[in-house]
């Protein structure tokens, strides 16, 4: 986590929801990524910023059901870690 950021949790949120992060989130699901990816995507690079429960916030943030929170954790997880199977 950087030293001049907060971490990010499911209640603060809303705060970084730009009208441009929301489009290019859009911009990005519209190009044929699914949530589930653009979620897996964005939780492996932003993993420590991420305070308090991570499946609860991956649901608020990407719009996600609680089976694709996890499919797109499990995915984050193979991503950072060099796993092969997801």
């Amino acid at each position: 986590m950087r030293a001049h950021q907060a971490p990010l949790s499911a209640n603060n949120l809303r705060q970084f929801e730009t009208l441009e992060k929301v489009e290019q989130k859009q911009c990005f699901l519209s190009e044929g990524v699914s949530a589930v990816t653009a979620a897996a995507m964005w939780l492996a690079e932003h993993r420590d910023e991420v305070e308090g429960p991570i499946i609860p916030f991956v649901r608020e943030r990407f719009k996600l059901s609680p089976v694709e929170a996890i499919a797109a954790c499990k995915t984050a997880h193979a991503l950072r870690h060099g796993g092969a199977n997801v």
